[in-house]
């Protein structure tokens, strides 16, 4: 598990782990990220010659519901997996992250945590 604390750390858990290359071109932000994150995810990116809005999805809770389920991400993993080259998802939120970070190893994605109060 990759603990992200700072926008530096952010931004280096990305230069390394998004290497898009056809099928893997995505990278998820898992909700709520912090906005720090999402910029960074946009530079890396966009650095690479891509457009984010095609590459970084964000995965959202239920529909009435405020936070991400542990079951929905490692079913989106299975589904999905193949696509992604990274995963970004914040601390809070109740998440079970053994649970993930398997189900992300499992499929080939790296995946870092972050602290909804980045700097």
């Amino acid at each position: 598990m990759t603990l992200l604390p700072d926008r530096d750390s952010v931004r280096a858990f990305l230069e390394e782990s998004y290497r898009p290359e056809s099928p893997r071109m995505q990278v998820m932000l898992g909700s709520p990220i912090p906005e720090i994150v999402e910029e960074e995810a946009v530079r890396i990116v966009t650095a690479k010659g891509l457009v984010p809005d095609r590459r970084l999805n964000r995965l959202q809770s239920r529909p009435g519901e405020s936070a991400l389920r542990t079951d929905d991400v490692v079913d989106f993993f299975q589904r999905y997996g193949h696509e992604y080259c990274a995963a970004l998802f914040p601390l809070s939120g109740g998440l079970d992250r053994d649970r993930i970070a398997a189900a992300a190893a499992a499929e080939g994605i790296d995946v870092g945590w972050t602290d909804n109060d980045l700097t």
